[in-house]
């Protein structure tokens, strides 16, 4: 969940006032490690995720729908 909340704080004054968000954890994120932030943008929808630094191993994928 604070993963989620993180990529949510990310996005920050770009998302508007009502939004929907899908999220699925893929793997834990396991300490300490190294992480990237992802987002790509398509019209009304924002697609973002959570990958290893090193590997890109997807440890968080979401979907943000206005």
């Amino acid at each position: 969940m604070w993963t989620k909340a993180r990529c949510l704080a990310a996005l920050g004054r770009e998302l508007p006032g009502a939004f929907t968000v899908e999220v699925a954890v893929k793997r834990p994120i396991l300490l300490p490690s190294t992480v990237e932030y992802v987002e790509a943008r398509d019209g009304d929808e924002i697609r973002f995720g959570v990958r290893d630094a090193e590997r890109s191993t997807p440890h968080l994928d979401g979907l943000v729908s206005f």
